[in-house]
């Protein structure tokens, strides 16, 4: 339906060279290039260097007339007439004739209101069908893969079509023993280092969440996870190890602990 509306409005514009321009030769499309629809973006009517983009701003009627013109027009022709029948010049079928003609082009005028209001509401549908056809993420992150090619179409059943990673912030998770997480709280600091970087290079994490639900660790013991948050404005990536240090409440609770424990 689209190419066909495109070749409409093609051959439509091409027929306006064939008039005559004030008794001069008609204008050629070399001299003015013709426009060429196109209501699909992606259907292209011709190769790109045989064209060129262009968006229209402002364009008038040149040999096409407006309906507001008509209603004035027939306005004017009414108004002579009713002289004319004044002066006996015209009789009263044809000043009946000139009234119908101005109720006509009235009647006509507000037409083309009603079809540009409901141009207009067709228009905002198409862009709110747009709309709906675009994919946002819930959050800004670095797209880390795409499984989904140009063309193909997307199925909800599917797995996801795309995986963006956000890293900021970074979410780390460590497990301590039941009794160590058992001294912490939520808002709770503590200071982690990645274990590639300098034994100075520490940065605070604040305590997300606790483990609802202990496992069994070796020997005995019961481990929790803790969830940390660390900012990362730098966006560095994930998955690397870390060292977090606990402090001192949490080491006296095992004696096992009083040196940094891995975390990722």
């Amino acid at each position: 339906e689209a190419v066909c509306r495109d070749e409409q409005a093609f051959r439509e514009e091409l027929h306006r060279y064939a008039l005559p321009a004030d008794g001069q030769p008609p204008i050629t499309p070399m001299q003015i290039p013709p426009l060429v629809s196109s209501h699909l973006q992606w259907v292209r009517p011709t190769s790109r260097n045989k064209m060129f983009n262009a968006r229209i701003t402002y364009r008038n009627f040149g040999d096409r007339w407006s309906e507001h013109r008509r209603v004035a027009q027939k306005q004017v022709e009414l108004k002579r007439v009713k002289q004319m029948v004044e002066g006996n010049a015209a009789n009263a079928l044809e000043l009946e004739r000139a009234q119908l003609e101005v109720i006509f082009k009235g009647h006509q005028l507000g037409l083309s209101h009603m079809e540009l209001a409901k141009a207009k509401l067709e228009a905002a549908g198409a862009k709110l069908r747009v709309e709906f056809m675009k994919l946002t993420a819930p959050f800004d992150g670095i797209v880390e893969k795409i499984d989904t090619e140009v063309g193909e179409m997307l199925d909800p059943q599917r797995q996801p079509f795309m995986m963006i990673v956000s890293n900021d912030p970074i979410k780390i998770v460590v497990q301590l023993t039941a009794p160590q997480a058992s001294k912490l709280k939520k808002g709770d600091t503590l200071d982690v280092r990645y274990k590639i970087d300098p034994d100075n290079a520490w940065h605070q994490a604040t305590v997300q969440s606790l483990g609802a639900v202990a496992t069994a660790g070796s020997g005995f013991e019961s481990l929790r996870e803790v969830h940390l948050t660390m900012p990362n404005p730098t966006t560095r990536e994930t998955g690397l190890w870390l060292w977090v240090k606990l402090p001192e409440v949490t080491e006296t609770a095992d004696a096992g602990a009083a040196r940094p424990t891995a975390a990722r």
